[in-house]
């Protein structure tokens, strides 16, 4: 029987080429999503650490883009944070 979790996405670019990768897979959306924002937010210029976080992803160009999306998995098989 299948189980529904989360999947972390990471987007990176390499040499001008997006490379798309899956990461893990977590039972909770939320736990999946610190380790999303914990990646994307990673290289902050430091003098924007006060910031509202709506106003640093329009301030900074992330290097990365990370995000969670649910998925269908055999836990068997599959390794489930």
């Amino acid at each position: 029987m299948k189980t529904l979790v989360f999947v972390l996405i990471v987007i990176t670019s390499l040499d001008g080429e997006l490379v798309k990768e899956e990461f893990g897979a977590w039972r909770d959306v939320k736990e999946c999503i610190f380790f999303s924002r914990s990646l994307a937010l990673q290289n902050r210029l430091p003098e924007q650490k006060n910031f509202p976080e709506k106003l640093k992803t329009i301030l900074y160009k992330m290097p990365i883009k990370a995000y969670c999306v649910p998925k269908y998995v055999d836990p068997e098989t599959t390794t489930i944070y």
